[in-house]
């Protein structure tokens, strides 16, 4: 049986910042893991996975459920497709190789990131774990940069028999991980540096068994586990009909119709990472209940229920119970962080601010998804695009706006005052002239007849927690 684990996180937390913004670190909206025990029949492997270019009279297959090479000499790779632009973690077993002459404890294993599939170890930036034979004392991990050895650290332990590493890779390009034999632990660290990318495969790199030997030792790579960002949640408009399955009360009802909104797109994220087509096209009224406006438990959808996980400062909430989208947690911590810390972790967060409006203060909720600097991205269903809101600023401000065109951002002061060029103009045309009042947008096109009007929207807020996973089998 063949056994693939992916997980998938969303996380968000409740916390009430009380006037003051709260500083969110980078973060990307999924956090995905790819698994793979390589437990299926001898042969090709499959799976997803692609031979890499450079191979010549051998490769990478399965053999007694595990990874290894079909050849001696040499070296031959192995690559899939990834997501590059957050933090990526890597963790696998490995077990040595014949040196010359038959000795034991030779290691030559490299796990590479930002590879092209088509000439390994001529590209690519990542580790190599190596050991010469069980006659020298220098197992270490090396640092390699398109074919080059850039760094090294010597390990505090000989390697012999399986160990386990593990490493990742930040958005600066700093690598820093440890190797283990089950007793001893290794850590290593190399320093952020800039990095060009020439592809965007994680590729593994394994030698075969030195052919100058009577008997083989053959190498084995084993519970490989890839984690890495899943692309944004793609962002709802509330005002757009075609996010609808019939003419509800929820298009008038704004407040709580935002909220069902940032349900739909969680439903929707779900429903494309479980193959789930019904998922994938949640309406916003799926969320929608009268008396009560937005409801995420009104359907008994096992997929959801046992996906995605709502959590408060005291932990999980239960299925059914009310999800305090207005409680008030003021600084409190979810699982021991705070929010900064939470969402640092991979997550999301729904951010509730109070807008002014013709009827007063109301609700108003986002997705926010990414940050770049201090500045938050956020799904924005009032727009029907993503929002930049500045947390440096302790008014917490707007201030870019994503053309929903293209997806450039753009700073929103130019867009209210008309110093985009034309044509960006034009993208947002059809989605401002729909905004109803008090919207983000109309509201601060009024900026220079009611100064204070973002201090009044950003003054309160809060954010709560979910978290999703999934194991598949196959």
């Amino acid at each position: 049986m063949l056994h693939i684990a992916r997980t998938f996180s969303i996380r968000f937390a409740l916390l009430l910042a009380g006037g003051v913004v709260v500083a969110v670190p980078a973060t990307s909206a999924l956090a995905i893991t790819f698994f793979d025990d390589f437990n299926r029949p001898d042969g090709a492997v499959g799976n997803g996975w692609f031979e890499s270019g450079a191979n010549v009279g051998g490769g990478l297959v399965i053999k007694n459920d595990a990874l290894t090479v079909n050849a001696t000499g040499g070296e031959y790779g192995l690559y899939r497709p990834i997501n590059m632009s957050g933090p990526i973690t890597v963790s696998a077993t490995v077990t040595a190789l014949n040196g010359f002459g038959g000795l034991q404890d030779h290691y030559s294993s490299w796990f590479m990131l930002g590879t092209d599939g088509n000439n390994f170890l001529e590209n690519g930036y990542g580790i190599y774990i190596s050991r010469s034979d069980q006659n020298f004392s220098n197992s270490n991990i090396a640092l390699d940069y398109n074919g080059e050895i850039i760094d090294q650290q010597n390990s505090t332990f000989q390697f012999h028999g399986p160990i386990s590493v593990s490493f990742t890779m930040q958005a600066d390009n700093s690598i820093g991980g440890s190797v283990t034999d089950g007793v001893n632990v290794f850590d290593f660290d190399f320093g952020a540096r800039p990095v060009t990318f020439p592809g965007s495969e994680f590729e593994i790199i394994q030698a075969g068994p030195d052919p100058r030997a009577s008997t083989y030792t053959f190498p084995t790579i084993d519970n490989l586990s890839i984690t890495y960002a899943q692309e944004p949640i793609s962002p709802i408009g509330q005002l757009n009909s075609t996010f609808y399955d019939f003419t509800t009360t929820a298009f008038s009802e704004r407040t709580l119709t935002c909220l069902a909104a940032v349900y739909t797109m969680i439903a929707r994220t779900v429903g494309v990472l479980h193959d789930d087509p019904n998922l994938a096209q949640t309406a916003i009224d799926y969320f929608w209940t009268d008396p009560g406006g937005a409801y995420w438990w009104k359907h008994h959808n096992s997929v959801l229920r046992s996906a995605v996980v709502f959590i408060d400062k005291a932990g999980p909430i239960l299925p059914g119970h009310a999800i305090p989208i207005t409680a008030s947690i003021r600084f409190g911590a979810i699982e021991g962080k705070d929010l900064a810390n939470w969402l640092a972790g991979g997550g999301l967060a729904i951010i509730k601010i109070r807008t002014p409006s013709s009827r007063g203060l109301e609700n108003h909720f986002m997705l926010a998804t990414d940050i770049n600097g201090s500045v938050i991205h956020a799904d924005d269903s009032w727009t029907g695009t993503k929002v930049g809101i500045d947390i440096s600023d302790s008014l917490g401000r707007v201030v870019e706006i994503m053309d929903p065109a293209d997806g450039t951002y753009y700073p929103y002061d130019d867009l209210l005052h008309h110093q985009l060029p034309a044509n960006v103009i034009r993208d947002f045309h059809t989605m401002t002239s729909q905004l109803p009042s008090g919207s983000l947008l109309t509201l601060a096109s009024r900026v220079a007849r009611r100064r204070g009007w973002r201090r009044r929207i950003w003054s309160r807020r809060t954010a709560w927690a979910c978290r999703w996973f999934r194991q598949e089998s196959a």
